[in-house]
């Protein structure tokens, strides 16, 4: 079958296009394996390590606290520079949102409010002032506004880069799954602490490993999705 020059362009095109999604998706899955890989094992080296030194590492502002908060800062500043630039739209928003994560990772809410301002407690609790709860209630308005006009803007584009195959949507999913089971290790889930108990001595601590280096895993994957999208631009 003897094909116009318009269709065989047009085979040529969606040939073209396989070829990019499946590099894209090749991409995206050796950046899994890289991140879970590091988080598996430097998870489980530490666990085996004397309690003394895990507490001395994961302390708070300890040395994995503050890798964790220096690569918040370092990825902000990165969004901050592609937004400003105008090669990122949602890019000084975005860092926004980083800055406030790692403002979250040094407790930075402590030092001006009773409890944190995103547990239950903080709204009804006698022990929390009155104009601790109206600015704590302010802030949270104003945060879940940013957060829904943001994902407004720009729920869709992610969505379709996702379904493409994208690697800096893929690896953008995979921060906000990292940032939703490090606050569920964070709770202590029961069921799992029973399964650990079955293989480690101190499930707890295996948890609060697992859910520390996980946090500090997010932001190298903010890093990579921010260098895999410029990429893409160009």
């Amino acid at each position: 079958m003897i094909l116009s020059s318009s269709e065989a362009q047009e085979v040529l095109h969606k040939g073209q296009l396989r070829e990019g999604m499946a590099r894209s998706t090749e991409y995206n899955l050796g950046g899994v394996w890289a991140i879970v890989s590091f988080v598996v094992v430097f998870s489980a080296g530490m666990s085996l390590l004397p309690a003394e030194t895990v507490n001395y590492l994961f302390k708070e502002n300890g040395i994995i606290e503050t890798a964790s908060v220096v690569g918040h800062l370092v990825a902000c500043g990165w969004l901050f520079y592609t937004g400003l630039r105008g090669n990122y739209k949602p890019g000084l928003l975005t860092g926004l949102f980083v800055v406030l994560l790692g403002l979250r990772e040094l407790d930075f809410h402590s030092r001006f409010t009773t409890i944190g301002i995103f547990r239950t407690k903080f709204f009804i609790s006698p022990d929390v002032p009155l104009i601790e709860k109206t600015v704590g209630t302010v802030i949270v308005a104003l945060l879940a506004y940013a957060i829904i006009t943001y994902c407004r803007q720009n729920y869709s584009l992610f969505i379709k880069s996702l379904r493409a195959g994208k690697a800096w949507a893929f690896n953008t999913s995979l921060a906000i799954a990292f940032m939703v089971l490090s606050k569920w290790l964070d709770s202590g889930p029961d069921s799992l602490e029973w399964i650990i108990s079955l293989i480690h001595r101190d499930p707890a601590m295996c948890m609060w490993i697992f859910e520390e280096v996980m946090e500090m895993a997010i932001p190298a994957l903010i890093l990579l999705a921010i260098f895999q999208y410029r990429h893409t631009k160009n």
